[in-house]
């Protein structure tokens, strides 16, 4: 590949004469930590290990989709300032966690 030509058994193999082809393994692709797959020149290996930062982060992105839900159903429009208050009732420790980490962004 770095050549544009290859001598396999004394002939010689030049660019567009040979076509390479990335795949995983087929353990690597039974692994249900990862989510893997090749086509044509993209190849792509997502972990699919939630962490509890990750989680945190759908949770916050789910708070953020609800507040925008209610504005469309209220008639708020997008450039109009609100302001949000929240009570968390009962015991959450994940959404304290939560909004601690991410309520700029919320």
């Amino acid at each position: 590949m770095r050549d544009g030509r290859i001598d396999i058994n004394g002939n010689e193999v030049t660019e567009g004469m040979l076509k390479v082809v990335k795949a995983f393994t087929a353990a690597t692709k039974a692994d249900t930590k990862w989510a893997c797959e090749s086509k044509s020149t993209a190849t792509v290996m997502l972990d699919l290990v939630v962490t509890p930062e990750l989680s945190r982060q759908g949770t916050a992105r789910e708070i953020t989709n609800r507040i925008q839900r209610l504005r469309k159903t209220s008639g708020i429009s997008i450039d109009d300032q609100i302001d949000i208050y929240y009570e968390i009732i009962g015991e959450s420790p994940e959404i304290v966690t939560t909004l601690g980490e991410h309520l700029g962004k919320i």
